[in-house]
């Protein structure tokens, strides 16, 4: 196991709005199911196979106990060891910012030294492991900080962005606007596959929502973004990056939380303390008004951003645009067992944020083609307490089929993913589908693209395309919809078009991201 390093790691449970549509109300997003393990495992597993020990998730108190009682009764959960610590600070709702999280008490005391700080819903195939090394390898004096780390420290920060621009669907992904410069060119060059040629000085950032604020004026007109000078002088050369999104993913100095102390009106960590930490950088005289603890901007350590470069997500085989150009791909026989060629090797690691219904789908999608040694494979693409009669079709290693699921006769499962305690009638048919813990699909019910939230019911011979059913919600038999949302308000059931209130729900993305714990 690789070593820790001497790093804590926060991992923000947060509400999750985006994917309210698919939780109950007392439930985190934290424990969603991702191709058949809670969300959370992905991030704790990703820090522990760094050598990170110290983990605490950090939840609101109204969740503490669904998490607690997770990490003592879920298998996967309760397999990882050293466990995480449930941090709930009083204070913490489902309103509380990011920023406003660092300065509780709870955590002040709880962070003793430098830290990492991420989502839960993080999924990231890159080892932990290699960005805590590239952060390292470009602080100042780096052998006297790694023998003496903590309060003292003088390092500076590292933040992690991924490229948007090949997801292969067409559904709109929240971008953030990142301004780099380049660093020092250095004497040896460096090995293959390091990071360094990734690795840049964070010099500005927001996202594209508060860019397009600044550059509409109330007319809806086009106006310049201002650039200040003492930018252009320290910075001739800078990158600007619009189609990539922040991972959520820091390496912060223990210093970051004096600064978030000392400054209550910075509210989130990215758009607020990240990006005036950034400008403190270049920008004369920012440094003392921010009370960040060096005295001049050239004195101020650098917030590296690794830019994640392109990391398509694979769509299933049968999805029309994973095989389009190839013919072959179509079996001329019919079988109950059906494989993927995988290239894997050859792809850049993938880092995403599953934190919409859409992304969780293709996230679980991407994950159940993954085999071993992939850490993130199952030992069985179907539960050995699965009951699958031999008349019904379930593509493997496309699939994944939870324990004491039942599978009717006729039925078929091709690139989709059925969790736990889950009961598929006879002749139904799911293609690309997500069904959660506990979820009901009744006979002759057909689909494709959709996501059913826990212990939800689809009625018998519906046909839903694109479609979220929210948990526990009933869809009555015959039902037939595309892209909508199935949610019961209150006072009754009622049903949400997705495409008639979008804009909400980039709204909510844009709040999910910064709110709650980004997690």
């Amino acid at each position: 196991m690789p070593r820790s390093m001497g790093l804590q790691a926060l991992i923000l449970c947060g509400p999750g709005t985006n994917l309210e549509a698919l939780r109950a109300p007392d439930e985190p997003k934290a424990l969603l199911p991702i191709a058949n393990r809670p969300m959370v495992w992905y991030a704790v597993d990703w820090c522990h196979r760094a050598g990170l020990s110290d983990i605490h998730l950090v939840t609101p108190p109204s969740y503490s106990k669904a998490i607690e009682t997770a990490l003592a009764q879920n298998p996967h959960l309760t397999s990882l060891s050293p466990k995480p610590t449930v941090l709930a600070p009083e204070e913490l709702d489902d309103n509380t910012s990011t920023g406003t999280i660092l300065t509780l008490p709870e955590i002040q005391a709880a962070v003793s030294g430098d830290f990492l700080i991420l989502p839960c819903d993080l999924i990231c195939e890159l080892p932990a492991e290699s960005l805590i090394e590239s952060w390292l390898l470009q602080q100042d004096d780096e052998f006297t900080r790694y023998l003496n780390p903590g309060k003292g420290s003088s390092r500076g920060g590292l933040g992690v962005w991924y490229d948007t621009t090949t997801d292969q669907t067409t559904k709109k992904t929240e971008t953030d606007f990142v301004v780099t410069a380049p660093l020092p060119k250095t004497l040896v060059p460096s090995p293959p596959g390091s990071l360094r040629p990734h690795i840049s000085q964070l010099v500005n950032t927001m996202t594209t929502v508060t860019l397009e604020d600044k550059t509409v004026d109330r007319l809806e007109q086009p106006k310049p973004l201002p650039i200040r000078a003492s930018l252009i002088d320290k910075h001739p050369r800078t990158r600007i990056l619009t189609a990539h999104r922040d991972a959520h993913i820091y390496i912060f100095p223990h210093w970051l939380l004096a600064y978030a102390r000392s400054n209550l009106n910075l509210d989130t960590i990215a758009e607020d303390l990240v990006a005036w930490w950034a400008k403190a950088t270049w920008q004369p005289g920012l440094a003392q008004k921010l009370h960040i603890p060096f005295s001049t901007s050239d004195s101020v350590p650098a917030i590296l951003a690794y830019i994640h470069p392109c990391s398509p997500t694979p769509l299933p085989p049968s999805h029309p645009k994973a095989n389009s150009d190839s013919a072959t791909n179509k079996s001329k026989t019919p079988s109950t067992v059906t494989s993927t060629n995988n290239t894997k090797a050859d792809q850049t690691p993938l880092i995403l944020r599953a934190d919409t219904p859409h992304q969780l789908l293709l996230t679980s999608l991407h994950l159940a083609t993954l085999t071993p040694p992939h850490p993130f494979a199952h030992p069985s693409p179907r539960s050995p307490q699965a009951s699958i009669p031999p008349n019904t079709t379930v593509t493997d290693p496309t699939s994944l089929v939870g324990p004491f699921t039942t599978i009717g006769p006729q039925s078929t499962i091709r690139d989709s993913v059925v969790s736990a305690n889950c009961e598929i009638g006879t002749r139904a048919r799911l293609t690309r589908c997500l069904v959660m813990d506990g979820a009901k699909v009744e006979d002759g019910a057909v689909l494709t693209g959709t996501v059913v939230g826990k212990g939800a019911r689809v009625g018998g011979k519906c046909n839903l395309g694109e479609c979220v059913v929210q948990g526990g919600m009933v869809v009555e038999e015959g039902t037939e919809g595309k892209g909508e949302t199935f949610m019961g308000f209150e006072g009754g059931a009622g049903l949400e078009d997705v495409d008639g209130g979008s804009g909400g729900e980039e709204e909510a993305e844009e709040e999910d991201g910064e709110e709650g714990g980004a997690g």
